[in-house]
């Protein structure tokens, strides 16, 4: 369950630097989304890491999984390349797989 919040937390930084990687258009929604968005996905996961299992780290990962959903359909907003909008699909789907398979390690 470790690796797996990790991951997350891997991932969530991905997301709260995308504006700077992918150029974005500075103080636009998309940069605050993903600069607020993947911040909370990587402290929720890096807590979840720190926390012990039970409730509270059930409960982060439900963080996190809404998190994903929510660059799902962002990711669809944002007027983003082929390559980009994939990242952000994929990324976004294996936040929520991961932290899917944390909650419930046996399914």
């Amino acid at each position: 369950m470790r690796v797996k919040n990790e991951l997350s937390t891997l991932i969530g930084a991905w997301f709260m630097l995308t504006p700077w990687l992918l150029d974005f258009t500075p103080f636009s929604s998309q940069y605050y989304l993903c600069a607020i968005l993947g911040g909370l996905q990587f402290l929720a996961s890096a807590a979840a890491v720190v926390a012990a299992r039970g409730r509270k780290t059930m409960v982060l990962n439900l963080l996190s999984i809404l998190v994903g959903a929510s660059f799902i359909i962002i990711s669809n907003a944002f007027e983003l390349d082929t390559m980009e909008f994939l990242s952000f699909e994929i990324l976004a789907f294996s936040t929520i797989m991961i932290n899917y398979s944390a909650i419930y390690p046996d399914s």
